[in-house]
């Protein structure tokens, strides 16, 4: 059974830092749009109403130049 560690709000946000973490990071996007980019050169262009997955252990980080909100939790 999944535990939820972790659930924010964000306020509008421009850029994330290249990050990882040992556990699943779910992401719902509530505003704006943005790029979500991976330690392999690979990456995701996401909008509002979008979900992202991100699982444990990867490196990614986090653009927008218009900004973004976001509701996010980890398990």
């Amino acid at each position: 059974m999944a535990i939820i560690n972790y659930i924010e709000k964000h306020l509008t946000t421009f850029t994330v830092k290249t990050h990882k973490h040992d556990y699943w990071e779910i992401i719902y996007v509530t505003d704006g749009e943005g790029v979500l980019h991976f330690e392999n050169n690979q990456q995701i262009n996401y909008k509002k109403g979008e979900i992202l997955c991100i699982p444990p252990n990867l490196t990614h980080s986090n653009k927008s130049f218009v900004g973004f909100k976001n509701i996010h939790f980890t398990l």
